[in-house]
């Protein structure tokens, strides 16, 4: 797990996994960060936090994408 995000500053409200990369694919990175994001102990009982995950392609063709990942995904 990369971050815990939120609203204010103790607000441990949703996980964020980020990830970049300049040699692998966009969907390969992409996958990565959300297999680590599932991983997490965070995602399951007692705690079932919501999460995202962030990646971005550096090399061209450049993109970024931003997934939300809700806990009923699981």
């Amino acid at each position: 797990m990369d971050y815990f995000v939120g609203e204010s500053a103790h607000d441990v409200r949703w996980i964020l996994e980020v990830g970049g990369t300049d040699d692998s694919s966009h969907q390969a990175k992409r996958t990565e960060k959300r297999q680590q994001l599932e991983d997490s102990p965070y995602r399951h009982a007692p705690f079932k936090k919501n999460g995202f995950v962030a990646a971005t392609r550096f090399a061209e063709p450049s993109v970024t994408s931003l997934d939300a990942v809700p806990v009923e995904a699981l």
